[in-house]
């Protein structure tokens, strides 16, 4: 609320050069030294620019510049453009050196601007040694604004273009600007204030309120009226974090969303609405906003439509048709709702049945895993900033969000050695809806594999003397009903593909025949298990022991490998993902094994990779809205230290069913992560992230964190309560956090 009620200053920002899709920006490598200066040692980089015209660019307050790091730079202590000849210059204060926008602010001897050559020297200082890149955009010298800073082509090839820097300068107005609420519900265009934008904010808080006092550990009468309790809580907590981002972050900037609301004015024969669409992005400046990290709506842009969306198509329902079902069901409520409506209602929608899937989560993992510590299992759902984000959008990925979060609740249960056939129907159930909605499910297909070898090698450890069939036929069922109801979609883009090459028509009949291998491979699972049980039992019956392993060796082992691979992400510069080029794409090999690395060490300290884990844990709008890397570093190390924990718990209590559940599911992590890579670079093709990967790593996530909960169940835990509190307080300040740091990207 503090942030929504703050004043925005009215300004106008002018870009440098107005860019287009095809632009690709040539980075410029800034020259620099160790030098000892006032207050100490810094590492100076600095670059010659040129301005088009001083007079005119010094008119602006700030300046705002695409300054990159590839590399992964220091912390920047300050920086400065300095316009020779005169007493102008623009300051930069102290800030992280991440891939974005530093800005400097206007000082004195620059209105009026006396003795500028126009030459302007760019100059960084940094803590340690860094790798700072300018980036700039090749223009014809017609095409150049008269405040625009031009940089030097000094060795690179000769070429008639001339290259701007990308940037913005800003002017400040004597406007008294706005509040970022009202400038949000401008742009919402709903309601004549921001008055309903408060209310759900504040109905968030109450809701939120309510879910802490729920959660106040307080006698318990019974194990089930404790667990309605975190059932309940985690409805509301959920509820409230869905309905915040769905409401605060501006209408089409959640990626993709243009094109989905294109596809839903499709759907609902209504190209009105599609027209209506367009100009309502207008209002909100859309198109000079997205991806233009140092743009954002000024109270001065109120009042005059923006540019025209560009390279906006009804989204392909091969992507996945579930959807559909979902808009069948609303249309006879939405059809007929202006363009803001609409997608709120579908925004909110979405944020109510991600609190439904946290609610199942909690019920599920209570009843089939251990009811008394449901909500530390539940933590992990909190401690993602972006899942209820994702929950929220109006395209597939909202509900294709839910599915994931009950197809972890099963991988849950499974990884406690428990469940039937509730169990196995949940599996096979949130495995085939995930399928259904998007083709991005399709890859954890080994992963789902891999728990179910895992629970054919251990069986039922809660009850091992339940019958087995139950569990292996509920899984049979809903995969293969599943699939079966997947299956035209995935034929009919297979067709459209048809030119790849003859792998095609192979790949197609494997489809058809899918959902009979799914009940081939559940009725070998039973086989499987049956088998192992029966060995089991008699050797139990004939007092003999199995091959002797040393479980606790070798859980311990991999505890310290993990966490020494942890730690050294903190020294030493981990494999990172590069973009693809596609004028020049890597091998499927090669691209591969780059993915797994990155992805098998998303767990750790150092400086995170962006595309598969920084856009994971930080990645928001048309990830032009990055959390910063210091947090995601802390967020997926802590994540890491709870899986440490999980194979020292496994150490300590010799579970030799759990240490091979843990290797199934690194095998099925990995060939996962292989599939991933493999459905990006061949069928796409395009860049893998952190979206895509949801699913895999959300499943990774509740598993690694479930440790707390078997230490508690141990008793080896003391102070759960503060474990509680402290787990809880951090998923506020998290969201909060999040929140805000959308609010000051947009506003």
């Amino acid at each position: 609320m503090v942030a929504l009620r703050t004043t925005v200053p009215s300004t106008r920002q002018t870009s440098f050069v107005t860019e287009s899709s095809d632009d690709r920006p040539v980075p410029i490598a800034l020259r620099g030294a160790p030098k000892f200066e006032s207050g100490g040692t810094f590492f100076v980089y600095q670059n010659q620019l040129s301005a088009v015209d001083p007079v005119a660019l010094a008119q602006h307050r700030q300046i705002r510049l695409f300054v990159a790091g590839p590399e992964g730079d220091p912390h920047r202590h300050d920086g400065e453009l300095v316009l020779t000849g005169s007493g102008c210059r623009y300051r930069a204060q102290d800030g992280e050196g991440t891939a974005g926008i530093v800005t400097f602010e206007r000082g004195a001897g620059c209105v009026p601007l006396n003795g500028a050559t126009g030459q302007v020297l760019l100059r960084l200082r940094y803590r340690g040694p860094a790798h700072p890149v300018l980036l700039a955009v090749a223009r014809a010298p017609g095409d150049v604004p008269a405040i625009a800073l031009r940089v030097s082509r000094f060795g690179l090839p000769a070429a008639p273009d001339v290259l701007v820097a990308k940037g913005t300068a800003v002017r400040f107005l004597d406007d008294p600007g706005a509040s970022r609420l009202a400038l949000l519900a401008y742009v919402w265009e709903i309601g004549s204030s921001g008055r309903w934008i408060a209310t759900v904010v504040a109905g968030a808080g109450v809701a939120m309120a309510l879910a802490v006092l729920l959660l106040w550990r307080s006698p318990r009468p019974d194990a089930d009226r404790g667990l309605a309790r975190v059932i309940a809580a985690g409805f509301l907590a959920a509820l409230s974090l869905g309905g915040l981002y769905a409401v605060l972050t501006p209408p089409m900037q959640a990626a993709d969303e243009p094109s989905h609301f294109l596809t839903l004015a499709e759907y609902l024969e209504n190209p009105a609405l599609a027209t209506a669409a367009e100009a309502w992005a207008r209002r909100g400046h859309f198109e000079e906003i997205r991806f233009h990290t140092d743009r954002t709506f000024s109270p001065a842009d109120r009042g005059t439509p923006g540019r025209a969306w560009t390279g906006m198509a009804p989204a392909s329902f091969f992507r996945g048709s579930g959807i559909q079902a979902l808009w069948w069901v609303m249309a006879p409520v939405v059809r007929h709702l202006p363009p803001p409506q609409l997608l709120l209602t579908l925004r909110l929608v979405s944020a109510g049945l991600f609190a439904a899937s946290v609610a199942l989560f909690v019920f599920a993992v209570g009843r089939g895993a251990a009811a008394d510590v449901a909500d530390l299992l539940a933590l992990p759902l909190f401690l993602i900033p972006t899942l209820p984000y994702f929950a929220m959008q109006m395209s597939n990925y909202g509900p294709l969000t839910s599915a994931y979060v009950a197809l972890a609740a099963a991988v849950v249960i499974a990884s406690w050695q428990r469940g039937g056939a509730a169990a196995g129907a949940l599996l096979g159930s949130s495995f085939a809806i995930a399928n259904i909605l998007s083709r991005s499910a399709v890859p954890l297909a080994p992963c789902v594999a891999a728990v179910l070898l895992a629970r054919a090698l251990t069986g039922d450890s809660d009850r091992p003397s339940r019958p087995r069939w139950p569990f292996w036929l509920a899984v049979a069922v809903t995969l293969g009903v599943g699939i079966a109801v997947a299956r035209e979609p995935y034929l009919a883009y297979l067709n459209m593909r048809e030119s790849v090459g003859a792998q095609v028509a192979g790949v197609k009949r494997a489809v058809n025949a899918t959902p009979w291998l799914a009940v081939l491979a559940a009725a070998a699972g039973w086989g499987l298990e049956a088998a192992i049980g029966a060995v089991r039992r008699r050797l139990s019956r004939d007092g003999r022991q199995g091959t002797t392993v040393p479980v606790g060796s070798i859980a311990a082992a991999s505890a310290a490998v993990l966490l020494l691979m942890m730690l050294g992400s903190l020294v030493v510069r981990y494999p990172r993902l590069e973009l693809i080029d596609p004028a020049n794409p890597p091998s499927i090999r090669s691209y591969v094994g780059e993915a797994v690395v990155a992805c098998a060490t998303f767990l750790r300290f150092g400086r995170p990779d962006p595309l598969t884990s920084l856009t994971f844990w930080g990645g928001f709008g048309w990830l032009d809205v990055v959390l910063p890397a210091s947090l995601v570093g802390l967020l997926a190390g802590a994540s890491g230290l709870a899986l440490v924990l999980l194979l020292v718990w496994t150490a300590r209590a010799k579970d030799g069913r759990m240490l091979v559940w843990l290797a199934c599911a690194a095998a099925g992590f990995v060939l996962s992560a292989a599939a991933y890579a493999v459905s990006v670079i061949a069928l796409t093709p395009a860049d893998l992230h952190g979206r895509y990967l949801l699913g895999l790593y959300l499943l990774v996530l509740t598993v690694s964190w479930s440790s707390l909960a078997r230490f508690e169940r141990s008793g080896w835990l003391r102070g759960s309560g503060v474990v509680r509190a402290a787990g809880g307080a951090a998923a506020l300040a998290l969201h909060a956090y999040a929140l805000v740091w959308g609010l000051l990207r947009y506003f």
